[in-house]
């Protein structure tokens, strides 16, 4: 943890968001107290086209919520995939 943390400090991806294209879902817990859901609305804003959702869970969101988290990613996955076909999303 403490490695971590310290990594955290040093590292700064904010330049690489830029060139992001492929669809982006970012993914927040209201309740997050180690990446507030305010960092999380600066990465999606910082991702041309990103969705930001926000889920009413901590920062285990995926175990906290499970089948709320996986039907978020599963719609947004599907969604694209339909995009991708010219199909609508079902």
């Amino acid at each position: 943890m403490t490695r971590q943390s310290e990594l955290n400090t040093r590292v700064d991806i904010s330049a690489a968001l830029a060139r992001i294209t492929a669809p982006t879902l970012v993914v927040s817990g209201s309740q997050d107290l180690i990446v507030p859901p305010h960092h999380q609305r600066e990465l999606a804003d910082a991702i041309a086209g990103a969705r930001y959702v926000v889920l009413d869970s901590g920062h285990a969101l995926p175990f906290e919520l499970p089948e709320v988290f996986a039907r978020t990613l599963t719609e947004f996955v599907d969604r694209h995939q339909a995009d991708a076909v010219g199909a609508p999303a079902a």
